[in-house]
């Protein structure tokens, strides 16, 4: 309980202690594995987190956020087959849950299937014109297959609703780059490192 309030109020070093003590007494605990694997990932330590997470997902099989953190951390780690195959899994039984099919979405386009991720985020804006995360991706799938004007018109429109978002304002700042408008993109950064330096 201490855990997991420490981790609901984001003091994670406190929670990652409290984790580590309920995994001395249960190694099967399905929630401690499940929450320091996600603070070993943040650390970049993604095949100890991948070990951690296995055990979650062995201790309770059909939870689902464990499920969708297994695959997330897959496709961080360029496991991008299995982590499709455990999206995929998951849409099998919870068909059209948005989480799993953003996250899809995103191990297509990092796998560089950019087809098949910008149909999902077409698919989820259809949805839900305001979800800002399949926007971005839609916009960085289009900024990734050199279709430049349409990344900038999605960048743009991201901007509109959310002056301050920093993953739009740098994504607009690479178009710039490419396009050649290396000013615009210098100071588009200094706009994203003027809201979190």
């Amino acid at each position: 309980r201490e855990a997991d309030a420490a981790w609901s109020e984001g003091r994670y070093e406190v929670a990652r202690r409290g984790y580590e003590q309920v995994l001395k007494q249960n190694p099967n605990s399905a929630g401690a594995n499940l929450r320091l694997g996600i603070l070993v990932s943040w650390d970049g330590k993604l095949d100890s987190a991948l070990v951690l997470i296995a055990h979650a997902r062995a201790a309770s099989p059909t939870d689902v956020e464990a499920a969708l953190t297994h695959a997330r951390v897959r496709s961080w780690n360029k496991q991008h087959n299995a982590a499709l195959a455990t999206y995929d899994s998951v849409l099998s039984r919870v068909p059209a849950l948005r989480d799993a099919e953003l996250g899809r979405a995103q191990t297509l386009s990092w796998a560089g299937r950019l087809q098949e991720a910008d149909s999902i985020y077409r698919r989820l804006i259809g949805k839900n014109s305001s979800d800002r995360e399949a926007r971005l991706g839609q916009a960085q799938v289009s900024a990734w297959g050199g279709k430049l004007e349409a990344a900038e018109e999605s960048y743009r429109t991201i901007l509109a609703q959310h002056p301050r978002d920093i993953e739009a304002t740098t994504g607009l700042a690479y178009v710039q780059y490419w396009r050649g408008n290396v000013a615009e993109s210098r100071r588009l950064l200094a706009t994203a490192l003027a809201v979190d330096s």
